[in-house]
């Protein structure tokens, strides 16, 4: 069913013709498979000018036609090919170039067939290149490559290259199959890429060198502050600078992952600090404990370091006030003995006056 009806109408208007008729036919075989015939049908004319019989000769040309068309697939996948595809004799002559040869080069195919590869080249691929590309066809095997080649308006773009040797049934070398990518966007994107991903490693070089620097700058103040500065998660020393180790006999680091429990003489005062941080307070005076069991005044100013969420952490300034509270108490004294003094004098006074009047 596969036969066109008008192909049966040629047929046999030729035939009546008394004419020699060639064609093809599309029938099924017995097992019902697929088949082409080539046919060639003659009439038998006799003396009498009358037809008398047609002799047909028959011929099954279905793996014929099935190559054809794989053959016709084959060239329209090469012609229709994005990648330019070049195939050259075993001297290097251009024998066939597909559409994209074409399109990427400027040549035509007519101007193309016959021509040289190196009509291509632009000058810029070290002739190392071009020697390793000769030695490694010559061996019988595929090289793999970039290219830099002019176009026919002397304009230069980039490929990437897989060429190959094509060999015939007894193993000989007849031609060179080339099959080219035009990589020139991607290289101008690659190279941009590139160009910004050494900027951008600039800008990070500096802006790491400022940070270090500031860090460097930072950690000097931090060590060389007179008071010490404490940063405190959930009671529990992350960091502390030198001063405050001094500042309570610990050795530099000594103190860091303890909680703050051994700063204080007894428990109450660890847990009325503690009620205090919790209400926000941020000043106030208390004793500390130092390593040796020795006490000292101290001030603590703290905030933290995100209000809203204090599982972050403070940071405390701890000021050793021992010798201010010690001044205090020798100001009290020198006060009360003052005040004592006065009454003292006042009372002499009272009782001298007594005595005059009496």
């Amino acid at each position: 069913g596969k036969t066109p009806p008008a192909t049966y109408r040629d047929m046999w208007q030729t035939l009546l013709g008394a004419k020699t008729w060639t064609g093809e036919f599309t029938n099924h075989t017995r097992q019902g498979s697929e088949q082409i015939e080539a046919a060639i049908i003659m009439p038998l004319i006799q003396s009498d000018g009358q037809v008398s019989h047609y002799v047909a000769i028959k011929e099954d040309i279905t793996a014929k036609r099935h190559q054809e068309d794989q053959l016709r697939k084959l060239y329209l996948a090469v012609e229709q090919s994005p990648e330019s595809i070049v195939i050259t004799d075993i001297s290097a002559n251009i024998e066939y170039v597909n559409a994209a040869f074409q399109r990427v080069t400027g040549y035509t195919r007519e101007e193309a067939l016959g021509l040289d590869p190196r009509v291509l080249k632009s000058g810029r691929i070290p002739k190392a290149t071009y020697d390793d590309m000769w030695a490694t066809l010559t061996r019988g095997e595929t090289w793999r490559g970039e290219l830099f080649n002019r176009r026919k308006d002397g304009s230069e773009y980039a490929e990437f290259a897989n060429i190959a040797p094509i060999r015939q049934p007894d193993g000989a070398i007849t031609h060179y199959l080339a099959i080219k990518e035009d990589i020139t966007e991607k290289k101008r994107m690659s190279d941009e890429l590139e160009r910004h991903r050494m900027h951008l490693e600039e800008l990070v070089a500096e802006r790491t060198e400022a940070l270090d620097a500031a860090l460097e700058e930072q950690s000097a103040l931090f060590e060389t502050a007179s008071v010490g500065i404490v940063l405190l998660r959930n009671r529990t020393l992350v960091r502390c600078n030198r001063t405050f180790d001094e500042m309570l006999g610990y050795a530099a680091g000594e103190q860091v992952g303890q909680t703050t429990r051994h700063w204080y003489p007894d428990d109450a005062t660890h847990a009325a600090v503690g009620q205090k941080l919790n209400e926000g307070v941020e000043r106030s005076e208390f004793e500390l404990v130092r390593k040796d069991g020795s006490r000292l005044w101290a001030r603590m100013a703290g905030r933290h370091i995100d209000a809203d969420d204090r599982t972050k952490g403070m940071v405390a300034i701890v000021e050793d006030i021992s010798e201010e509270r010690a001044a205090l108490v020798e100001i009290q004294i020198a006060r009360a003995a003052a005040e004592s003094a006065n009454r003292s004098k006042s009372e002499f006074l009272a009782n001298m006056s007594h005595e005059i009047r009496t």
